[in-house]
Formats: C-alpha cells, structure tokens, sequence
C-alpha cells in the first residue's frame, strides 16, 4: 500500500485522523526549518565528500527557495495557511515500511548508510508539498504523508551518488502526478496514478531510453531484498498487517496466485523457469503487497480488485522476459543493459488507468449478485484467510526453489531450455560473489568459451574471464590460476606476460591443480616465464602425473625417454605415456606409438604402435597422421 501526503483533497486518504489548525506565521516556520534541515545535509561529510551529493541539495535546495520566493512576490508575502493532520494510513504505512527497512538492512548494512539520504528526501518531500500547497490551494496539510511516498521510492531504486540528484526528481515526479494528474471517482477528486510508482516508472523509462540503469542501485536492491533469512515470511506478515486494516487482500491475492499459476504453465511448456531461483523474486513480491496496494488508484470493488491483481501479475511475468532479452551483457568497457528488474516498477501506471473500467466490470463479479451478504470486514477476514493458505502453498518455490541449483540450469542448457545458460552464470555470479572459488572458476569458463551450440547466448568476454579466474585463484581454486595464466601466455584479455604466468601455475600446483604443475614443467623444460631447469621439470611433471594430469605424464615420458633431467628409462616411459594416452593427450599418444613400432621399452609390435598413432590422428592431432605416414613408409 502506497499513497501521498494530502494536499487538496482530504477525501484522497480516507480513515481517521486528527487536525490541528495553525495560523499562516506558523506555517512560515515550519517550512523555515524544513529548508534548514534540507541544507543541512549538504553539511554531512557523506554529502561534503560527494559533488554529486553535495550539488544536488544545493541545485534542488535553490530552485526551491527561487520557487517560494516567486510565490511571496506573486501574494503580496503572504504564506498558506497550515494544518496539522495526522492520519492512520500515513503512519501505518510509515511504520510498516521502517519495518522492513530495518529487517532488510540488519542482513544487509548498506541499507543503514543510505538513512541520511532518505531523510534528506522527506525534507525535500515536505518543501515540494509545501510549495505545491501554495502555488495552487494555499492551504497545507501537514502530517506524515510525505513519508510513505519517499520510502516506498527507495525500497526499489537508489541513484549512485554522483547523479543523486535524479533520486529527489523521482520524489517530486510523484507529487506533480498527485497534484495534476487526477479524475473524478465517485463524485471525488483523486489522483490517477499511484505517485511513487509514477515517479518511478517515469524515471525508468529514461533509463532505458538512454541505456543508463547502471546509474542506480536497482538490480542489487532487487536481490538484496533478498538476504534476510525469512524475507518473504517477513514480507507477507508487513504486507498481511496492510492487508487487514485497509481491505486491499485481493489485489496482492491475485497477483502472486496469477503469476505463480502462469509460472508453472510456462515450465510445463518450456522445461525451465522463468525466474532464475525463485516462483516470484523477492522485490516482485514486496511490490505485490506494499506498492501495488494504494487504495486511491487501484479499483474498489472485490471483482475490480481481484482483474487489477490479475493484470498485474500476468503484465509482470512476461515483462521480465521482454525486458531480459532486450538487454545486454557487460561486455568489457560496457556496463551493459540490465533492465529486467524494471518490471515491477514499469507497468503499474499504466494499469492505474484502467481502474475505473475493471471497476465496472468487477461489479458484474460481486458475490453480492449471488446473495452473498456478509459485511466488508467479514469477507476480508475470508480473503485473507485465502491468501494465508495460498502463501503457504506457494511458498516452498519461493524459498526452496529448485532452480537455485547451478546442476538444473547446467541440465536444462543442455536441452537449449530458453535462458538456461544465462541462468548459469547468473547462478555462479551469485556463488562466487558468496565467496565460492568452484564457481568462480566456472564463471571464468563460461566468459572466456560462451555457451556453444543453438542458443549462444554468453557472449565471450575474455577480460571478466581474467577477472573470475583470479578471484577463484584468490580463493583457494587452483584451476584459477592456471587459467589466468594460461590468458598471460596468450595475451588474452590481459598484456601478455610469461613471468606472470608461470607464478600463477606455480600457484596453482601449490593449490593442489595437477595441469597447472605439468605447466610448472613445461615452462622449466623450455625456459618460457623461467629459466630452463630440466630437473625441476621432471619434478613438476612427476607432481602433475600423479595427481591425474595427462599433460605432466606426457613431459614426464618423454624426460624419461630421452634422459631429459633424469636418468634414461624406456620401460618406464612406456608406461608412463601410456597413461597420458589414455589420459586423451594425443601427443602422449603419440609418442606411446613410436615407442611400440619401434620397440623401445617395450616389445616391437609396430601394428599396435600405429594403432595409438592413429587414434591420435582421428582426434585432428595433425602431427599424429604426418608420423603415421612417416612410418608406414618405412620397411617393417
């Protein structure tokens, strides 16, 4: 539930209040002390630190007094008179909001950090308000209206810092549409649009029109809703308290029972989710009980409410899909499109529009008709009674949800489920973020290769792949490091350096990845990255060989062949590049084959010899085929 603070119409809020009639001098001083307090912040060391911060009170705080200023001329210094109104609506959704203000930010502690910006919004909310009041109606009502409108803002979308200014914008986009946006209904004058949710859908679509949604903090806030342990318990009781006192039960009933319905349609269809991890994401689901809900720009009748939930739920599930595959990835110096967590926040205006209509239709589905007549509290006890049933129903998807494993969108990838490998490494951004070196690494994979096949949907970015392979060396995943090294050998993604790379594979054998050692031994056996040390090659190679590399049993032969670093034993490199063969290297492969043909190690048997050289050659190892030749060309 959502609505503003009055300002022309007291028949906008509904429920009981108290008032308190001030004379205009006292108005004066409020509004005094409401720009001190909002330039105040300019003096907060965050906002000293920050330009962005610092100008944006400073330009906003400005065009304000330029605004009230023009307003004392034009009325001859006269100021508006002021009332003090105090309503149940505003400080239920003020203390239902802070609720989940500080449950979400104990679990994640920047929220706490962004506490002196929000203030600094309510002040700016107040000062809107306030000249809004007297340019058009010189009469304020003062209460805490302003409050439900900035905090439901900044429960989906902050501004970075230095375009902060963009964040009072949303505030005072919400006050022009309660304040000239408006229809009559009922005999009433009321605003059409739920402001917030204006202001943020406005602000949204420039967004995307200029490809800038990474100015804002909105897609982190969209999954760090999700950090607290209970949050969609802790959710649905904040929501279920809104629900109960203002009779709004059906919209957030509909909504969630229709896209989880839809949800499992689509899987039906598709084999595949259209959410990552979850039936409705977290900031979906906070959007269905907290925004979705204003009573004055949503229908009043149950059969209007419920159409309203309907649409809203429908209009969600398949914008996420409309809006992820309009985006892109970041790709290097692009930051990328991510504008799938916009789809809560876009259609809501639009569906404002159709309250009156889906009000009309709805009385055509009042129970009424059929002789139900139990009272408004009653059957509100029944449809929350209802959605008590279903949350409970729907919420092991919602916590527990199969798609939270990496191993079913690997599975589904495979089968070309729509967006499964994107799923993929969204789920081992997830983990490795968490501090999973397994994932990070796959991550890196899946970066520096793509997906293959059909659906090539992760395009290669070799300077990510760089960036996930050393955080995965960081965290213990040998593998990593040998993978970054393997980039500074190639140049890829990363200045070519050797020396690098041969103190990232060094790293790597020490973390336990058998090819990174048989790369130690590579690099001492050809003096690339490091002087050339035959010795320390064959005990590298030894290392890798045992630990299960191909690689480091093919040099660790081929030492032993030739004498190379250690004493000369055909036998056992017989043996040991047989390992490597089966091992699937095809140099090993090799090797093993000219050593059979000719007898060295082991007894000549020169149809078997080629027998390896020629599996070697069918798996595209050219240099196999060109031996092959070289010895059917000899005399047996």
């Amino acid at each position: 539930m959502q609505a503003g603070s009055s300002i022309v119409n007291p028949s906008d809020h509904g429920g009981d209040g108290q008032e308190r009639h001030f004379a205009p001098r006292g108005a004066g001083a409020i509004a005094v002390l409401l720009f001190a307090v909002f330039f105040g912040w300019a003096a907060w060391p965050r906002f000293m630190a920050t330009p962005g911060l610092f100008w944006s009170v400073l330009g906003w705080g400005i065009g304000l007094v330029a605004a009230a200023s023009l307003l004392w001329l034009r009325d001859g210094g006269k100021l508006p008179s002021m009332e003090l109104a105090i309503r149940r609506p505003h400080y239920v959704q003020l203390l239902i909001q802070c609720g989940v203000f500080a449950y979400w930010g104990w679990h994640w502690r920047t929220v706490y950090g962004e506490i002196p910006l929000i203030l600094s919004q309510v002040a700016f909310a107040y000062l809107v308000e306030f000249i809004i009041c007297w340019q058009r109606h010189r009469h304020w009502r003062v209460g805490f209206g302003p409050w439900p409108i900035v905090l439901s803002t900044n429960l989906f979308m902050w501004f970075h810092d230095e375009y902060f200014a963009a964040q009072y914008l949303m505030v005072a986009l919400a006050y022009v549409s309660r304040e000239w946006l408006r229809w009559k209904r009922d005999g009433k004058s009321v605003h059409i649009f739920n402001p917030s949710a204006f202001g943020l859908c406005v602000v949204s679509l420039v967004l995307i029109l200029w490809e800038i949604p990474h100015l804002t903090y909105g897609n982190q806030i969209s999954t760090a809703l999700a950090r607290p342990e209970f949050a969609y318990e802790f959710i649905f009781v904040m929501g279920f308290i809104v629900q109960f006192l203002f009779r709004v039960t059906l919209v957030t009933l509909s909504a969630a029972a229709t896209s989880w319905v839809i949800g499992a349609l689509y899987f039906s269809w598709s084999g595949g989710f259209m959410y990552v991890d979850t039936t409705i994401p977290i900031a979906v689901f906070l959007g269905m009980n907290l925004l979705v809900t204003d009573p004055a720009s949503s229908p009043q009748s149950n059969g209007g409410k419920i159409l309203f939930g309907i649409l809203y739920g429908a209009a969600i599930f398949f914008m996420y899909a409309v809006l992820r595959d309009a985006g892109r990835p970041a790709v290097g110096d692009d930051p990328g499109l991510n504008i799938a967590w916009m789809d809560k926040l876009l259609f809501l205006p639009f569906l404002n529009l159709l309250a009156r209509p889906l009000d009309r239709i709805g009385q055509y589905l009042s129970l009424a008709r059929w002789g139900w007549s139990w009272d408004a509290t009653r059957t509100n006890w029944v449809h929350l009674s209802v959605w008590l049933v279903v949350f409970l129903t729907m919420r092991p998807g919602l916590v527990t949800h199969p798609g939270a494993q990496v191993s079913f969108w690997q599975d589904a990838c495979g089968k070309l489920v729509p967006r499964a490998c994107e799923n993929v490494v969204i789920l081992n951004q997830r983990d490795c973020k968490k501090g999973d070196a397994k994932s990070c690494y796959n991550l890196g994979v899946h970066f520096e290769h793509g997906s293959t096949g059909p659906q090539k949907t992760v395009s290669v970015d070799l300077a990510r792949a760089g960036g996930a392979y050393r955080e995965a060396c960081k965290l213990g995943e040998g593998a990593g490091c040998r993978n970054l090294g393997v980039l500074f050998v190639q140049g890829k993604g990363v200045a070519q350096n050797e020396k690098a790379a041969f103190t990232l594979f060094e790293a790597g054998c020490a973390k336990g990845d058998a090819d990174a050692c048989a790369f130690v031994a590579q690099a001492y056996v050809s003096g690339i990255g490091h002087g050339a040390d035959q010795t320390l090659a064959v005990k590298r190679a030894r290392k890798g060989c045992r630990q299960g590399s191909p690689f480091g049993c093919r040099i660790l032969g081929d030492s032993l062949r030739l004498g190379r670093g250690v004493g000369k034993n055909s036998s056992m490199a017989v043996a040991v590049l047989k390992k490597g063969c089966q091992g699937k290297d095809q140099t090993a492969c090799t090797l093993l084959g000219t050593m059979v043909w000719l007898g060295d190690g082991t007894e000549r048997d020169s149809a078997r010899g080629l027998q390896y050289i020629d599996s070697a050659c069918r798996s595209g190892f050219q240099q196999a085929c060109t031996q092959a030749e070289r010895l059917r060309s000899r005399s047996p």
